[in-house]
């Protein structure tokens, strides 16, 4: 294989470096899905889809893309799902097809996009720090660098992913270090409190499987993760004071009155009414079956802190009610063959193997926990992971391949 840098190459990662920088930011739709699409092309025009093609015909994979549409039909809204499975689905697996195929032909396509992610969030977080200061430390949720779930969303699939380019950028080591430290302080001021949680499990992750390169014994790892959650815990403390004008009282009654556990029993019992199909594809599908907005003002009249329940924050309450029991277990088979994977590759004797094992791990265990109290798993972000997931695992197969 020709592994020589060309023209055509360096068109396809100006493309899809495009694509990945434009997306944490918001209104950008038409020119992300432009660039998706023009990549696409090239893509097929250049190098075509031998590889991918492999992988996506897994039966894990292909259950997946095709159980949503078996159950349009019992769908609520059947336009509102058909679209969101264009979007969701169609857009992400083009995504997932483009990076897992640039990955697995040459590592300067795996570079080009590591430097389009980063160079994307370091404005984001500078914008959203700028803003942050000018706002009394608190999140602008509203600007066009997008709001703090979204941000953090971002920030927990990108670090873990520059951890990995340290293997791929040895000279610039110094400057991911100073983004990494960028984006952890920004997530920090962010006020997610699940940040701490999902982050602490992402450390977790490299400590164990890449101790042996980090040369960190058990007692270092302990006193590191003392210190990380001692500090996580005074930082998470001083953003919700922050938050609440500095009274502690108001902050420990919305921490125990947090108006998603008192909303959780209206997913439930939508559950239980459509337990194996669920209501039909798309993330806002509870509000499409409530009622619409009508059913969201009713919803306020009694839970006025839940003006944003137009879905259950929570990925497996939400997937339950959109694609039934059923594609909750098909989406957790997909899951745990990815964990599998990653955590097969993560004992690999090769060390690029085995870090970039360990952060595909870190990311989908960090992803999971941050979408417990939320669900960002849709869109832009849902572009963003899948397009990671293809980085990573075109990279890994390339490298493994017999």
């Amino acid at each position: 294989m020709n592994l020589s840098i060309t023209q055509k190459d360096y068109l396809l990662a100006i493309c899809t470096g495009v694509f990945l920088f434009i997306l944490p930011f918001t209104h950008t739709v038409a020119i992300r899905l432009s660039f998706l699409l023009i990549s696409f092309i090239l893509l097929i025009w250049i190098y075509q889809l031998g590889a991918v093609r492999q992988f996506i015909t897994k039966k894990f994979f292909l259950v997946w893309l095709l159980f949503p549409l078996l159950i349009l039909p019992f769908a609520t809204d059947i336009a509102y799902s058909l679209n969101e499975i264009k979007v969701e689905m169609g857009y992400s697996l083009m995504a997932f097809m483009i990076f897992f195929s640039l990955a697995y032909q040459k590592i300067f396509f795996v570079k080009s996009a590591v430097i389009a992610m980063s160079s994307s969030l370091i404005i984001v977080s500078l914008w959203g720090l700028l803003n942050s200061y000018n706002n009394q430390w608190l999140w602008d949720e509203t600007a066009q660098h997008n709001g703090s779930a979204s941000y953090i969303s971002y920030t927990l699939i990108l670090m873990p992913l520059l951890v990995f380019a340290q293997c791929l950028f040895r000279q610039q080591r110094g400057v991911l270090i100073g983004i990494l430290l960028l984006v952890l302080l920004t997530s920090f001021l962010s006020g997610q409190r699940i940040f701490i949680l999902a982050l602490l499990i992402e450390l977790l992750v490299f400590a164990i499987w890449t101790k042996q390169y980090l040369k960190i014994n058990t007692q270092k790892l302990v006193l590191l993760a003392s210190i990380f959650i001692l500090l996580s815990g005074v930082l998470a403390l001083g953003s919700l004071l922050n938050r609440f004008d500095g009274s502690l009282d108001i902050a420990l009654h919305y921490q125990q009155h947090d108006p998603r556990l008192q909303l959780f029993s209206i997913p439930i019992d939508l559950i239980k009414n459509s337990p194996f199909l669920g209501y039909g594809f798309g993330r806002e599908t509870m509000l499409h079956v409530l009622g619409g907005e009508v059913a969201l003002e009713k919803i306020l009249e009694n839970y006025p802190d839940g003006y944003q329940y137009g879905h259950a924050h929570n990925i497996v309450l939400n997937y339950a009610i959109e694609i039934g029991l059923l594609g909750l277990i098909i989406f957790a088979a997909l899951f745990a063959y990815l964990v599998r994977y990653y955590y097969q590759c993560a004992k690999h004797s090769k060390q690029i193997i085995a870090v970039a094992g360990a952060t595909g791990l870190a990311i989908l265990l960090g992803f999971l926990v941050r979408n417990q109290t939320n669900d960002m798993f849709y869109r832009d972000i849902s572009l963003f992971f899948w397009s990671t997931q293809g980085l990573l695992l075109g990279f890994i197969a390339k490298r493994t391949q017999k």
